[in-house]
């Protein structure tokens, strides 16, 4: 009886990273090598699903990041027990970080190919890519929403930045006497997937806190932060995804549309020094 098996150093590499590790082939008894070969791989996919009626079509586009392969052994014996051929070798800088949606995914992995006596052996592993947090100078963000043609609700950040797992500070400010039930804050993520030209936008709620009305002072500010989690999906733009974290704040008007501005939030390294240790309100 014979296996392989891939073993790496640890579970996450980071772009211009050396990745190392072993194959290990076990066996019953002495068997003839023909060849040991690691392929690398890593690919972007994404599908878009479009409908008319009754008729569905699906689009797919699939990009290769990485196609390499390293030779471990070619000839030569695998004696009785257990055999490991060391393996090395570095990322690109340029790689984007392993990433699974709705409707696009990124994913990276190995696959070691022995050839024993004439039959092929092989075994797979997942390779982690993740990227650092770069730091993004924050900028502040105001908006306004206006009901009956005159601005009624401000809202604003000091600072459009925000790392997962710190909190998010807004501001927000009630003109007058709003015809309003209350203001919502949501936390969405945006998936946006492209595929032979054709796009798909998927969205998904992370956190959201509502105000009512009689809670909101008039002509006079009130301060918030709102959690975040260290799980959320990562913002990033590559060939076929774009990801985005974005805080969508509505005014809950009674028998009327509601009236929504959109702030979009781009993820950054700690900046826990700027923060002030706030209540957090938002609610998963």
């Amino acid at each position: 009886m014979k296996t392989v098996e891939i073993k790496l150093k640890k579970k996450a590499f980071g772009p211009g990273e050396t990745v190392e590790g072993e194959v290990i082939i076990r066996s019953k008894k002495t068997a003839a090598c023909e060849s040991a070969v690691l392929h690398i791989n890593g690919h972007e996919k994404t599908e878009v699903i479009r409908r008319d009626g009754i008729t569905r079509k699906t689009y797919t586009e699939d990009i290769w990041l990485m196609d390499d392969k390293m030779t471990l052994m070619e000839g030569g014996t695998v004696h009785a027990g257990e055999e490991r051929l060391p393996f090395k070798f570095t990322l690109k800088k340029n790689l984007p970080a392993s990433y699974s949606g709705v409707g696009g995914r990124i994913t990276y992995g190995l696959r070691a190919e022995i050839i024993l006596d004439s039959e092929r052996y092989t075994a797979d592993v997942d390779l982690q890519i993740v990227r650092p947090l770069e730091h993004i100078a924050p900028r502040p963000e105001m908006h306004f929403i206006k009901c009956d043609g005159a601005t009624q609700i401000q809202i604003e950040t000091p600072r459009n930045t925000f790392t997962p797992g710190e909190p998010i500070p807004v501001r927000l400010f009630v003109h007058g006497d709003p015809n309003i039930r209350g203001v919502r804050f949501e936390f969405l993520h945006e998936e946006i997937s492209t595929a032979k030209d054709k796009s798909s936008i998927v969205m998904r709620q992370l956190a959201t806190a509502y105000f009512k009305k009689e809670n909101l002072e008039s002509g006079k500010w009130l301060n918030l932060r709102f959690r975040t989690d260290a799980h959320w999906p990562r913002t990033f733009t590559s060939h076929l995804i774009r990801s985005e974290i974005i805080m969508k704040v509505t005014a809950d008007i009674p028998f009327k549309v509601d009236k929504s501005v959109i702030f979009q939030l781009f993820e950054s390294a700690s900046q826990s020094e700027l923060f002030e240790h706030d209540e957090l309100i938002s609610e998963k």
